[in-house]
């Protein structure tokens, strides 16, 4: 297979990317949205952190009640709800229902990713300029445009 280099910056950021998406994907669909009640609001000291305060929240997994730590510095107060989603296998791994609550940590490693990936591509003779790329089960070889043949299309 031949790429150009725009080509193989997207099939690398596609391969390096999918885990974390297909794994996120897939604890959605195994997770179930529930609705817990804060119990009460627990706070945390530190030099380096602050002061900062998370929401304990109970809610039922099946037959049982659960209790856990919900996320940190958010305006709830005691006996609201928090809606939430839990994954039946480990129901006390919670995630607040909402887009942000669920992706944030997948879309904060993928940006990690396309990052080191940006910059792998921008350094000069990483991934040559003006090259093409040709990737085989052996080897990845890069080739000038013009030393292309008929049969590498």
């Amino acid at each position: 297979m031949t790429l150009t280099r725009t080509q193989y910056y997207f099939f690398l950021l596609a391969l390096s990317l999918s885990p974390f998406i297909l794994y996120k994907t897939g604890w959605l669909l195994v997770s179930k949205p529930t609705v817990g009640t804060v119990i009460y609001i627990g706070e945390t000291h530190g030099r380096k952190i602050g002061h900062q305060e998370y929401p304990i929240v109970q809610f039922m997994a099946g037959k049982d009640t659960i209790r856990t730590y919900g996320d940190y510095n958010l305006p709830y107060s005691p006996g609201d709800d928090y809606p939430l989603r839990y994954n039946p296998f480990r129901p006390k791994g919670i995630r607040l229902n909402t887009f942000m609550g669920c992706w944030i940590d997948t879309l904060i490693w993928c940006i990690i990713f396309t990052v080191i990936i940006s910059i792998v591509f921008l350094v000069e003779g990483i991934v040559p300029h003006g090259k093409m790329v040709h990737i085989s089960w052996r080897r990845i070889i890069f080739r000038d445009k013009s030393a292309l043949q008929v049969n590498d299309v």
